[in-house]
């Protein structure tokens, strides 16, 4: 074999040995990832110190809890105002010109049970505080001390039992507080109320009426028709519907040169057309009077005349109560005497005919108005 022939040979056997040894020896040893680049934050000032290295952010971590936010507190509840009645007891507590119990607001810090009343110091609300709001159970009731609701409040709002966390149990039918009684109140709270028939409410009180009558019309006799008017006293005892009339009084008849005065007595009944304190009646009396008159101008004779008369009248008139136990009257009456006395007459010349008695046989038609109040139990 020629010389050049074995060099080449002797260097592919060298080279192939030394390709064989650094493949086992790079295949025994394991392979290591390359370290990560280096990075650099942005200088932006241009005499900074030089940029230091960064490492980048971590991998996330797969199923990891969310990170906890600190939660703010809940702003503060709005504070509700307690008003009261004159006597000092509590009214009602509003929140925002709303009712406690309609809006969500607290009463100070209050724990315990607060009640409100009515004017006339009836109970009104029962309210449980805890801590400045409502919490605990509720009522309301009318003025009469009916029960008109109950509900349950927990941390200010309403709940249904049902709806009520564990734990938290609801009175049954706890006993109803009773309605307070106040000293100056007494007599509201204690009166019973006391109930009347139509027929109660339409009788007058009293045993007997003491009133007053102003009378206005006109006297005709066959000589003179003058101007006549009146004060009478009248006693009328209650008997319902049929009762006497007592009266007595002054009237005087005026006209031109004629003038007299009667002292009129009369007694009688009124006879209620229907029942009742307003009603109509009618009026029958038996009256009597005593008449004086004054001769006008100066006649020879006498100046004065007097005379008795008797006679009757009767009426129409309606009542109406002014109250428990007073009452108008007001009615027409028509009626006539005659003289029954023998004393001598006053004659009256008349332009068409004899002369007539100046106190003679007459004829009266009053307008009569009266009040009347009743005495007695």
């Amino acid at each position: 074999m020629p010389a050049r022939t074995r060099r080449a040979l002797c260097f592919v056997v060298v080279q192939a040995i030394g390709w064989l040894g650094s493949h086992s020896a790079w295949a025994e040893e394991p392979v290591r990832p390359a370290p990560p680049a280096a990075h650099y934050e942005p200088d932006t000032h241009p005499q900074s110190d030089p940029p230091s290295p960064k490492e980048s952010a971590p991998p996330p971590i797969p199923n990891a809890a969310p990170a906890e936010v600190p939660a703010l507190p809940p702003p503060p509840l709005p504070l509700g105002t307690l008003s009261l009645w004159p006597n000092g007891k509590p009214a009602a507590i509003t929140c925002e010109n709303q009712p406690i119990t309609q809006s969500l607001c607290r009463y100070e810090d209050f724990s315990g049970i607060l009640t409100t009343y009515y004017a006339d110091g009836s109970v009104a609300q029962v309210l449980s505080f805890a801590n400045g709001v409502l919490d605990g159970l509720i009522e309301s009731y009318d003025g009469a001390g009916h029960l008109l609701a109950r509900e349950y409040f927990y941390a200010g709002k309403p709940r249904s039992p049902t709806t009520l966390p564990s734990g938290v149990s609801v009175p049954r039918d706890r006993p109803l507080p009773p309605p307070p009684v106040f000293a100056e109140q007494s007599a509201i709270a204690a009166t019973p109320r006391i109930t009347m028939d139509s027929a109660d409410r339409d009788r007058l009180r009293g045993l007997i009426g003491l009133g007053f009558r102003g009378s206005i019309g006109l006297l005709a006799s066959s000589a003179v028709v003058p101007f006549y008017l009146g004060g009478i006293l009248q006693v009328i005892p209650n008997m319902r519907q049929v009762r006497p009339e007592f009266s007595v009084g002054a009237s005087f008849a005026l006209r031109n040169d004629y003038a007299r005065v009667d002292v009129p007595l009369s007694l009688g009944i009124q006879a209620d057309l229907f029942p009742g304190a307003d009603t109509m009646y009618l009026v029958l009396a038996a009256s009597a009077a005593y008449s004086h008159r004054w001769v006008q101008g100066n006649v020879p004779g006498k100046q004065t005349e007097s005379g008795w008369f008797s006679g009757a009248e009767a009426g129409i008139g309606v009542r109406l109560r002014s109250g428990p136990a007073s009452y108008w009257l007001g009615d027409l009456r028509l009626g006539g005497m005659g003289r029954v006395d023998t004393a001598s007459r006053l004659l009256l010349p008349q332009p068409d005919g004899p002369p007539e008695p100046a106190l003679g046989n007459h004829f009266r038609m009053t307008l009569n108005l009266s009040f009347v109040g009743n005495l007695g139990a």
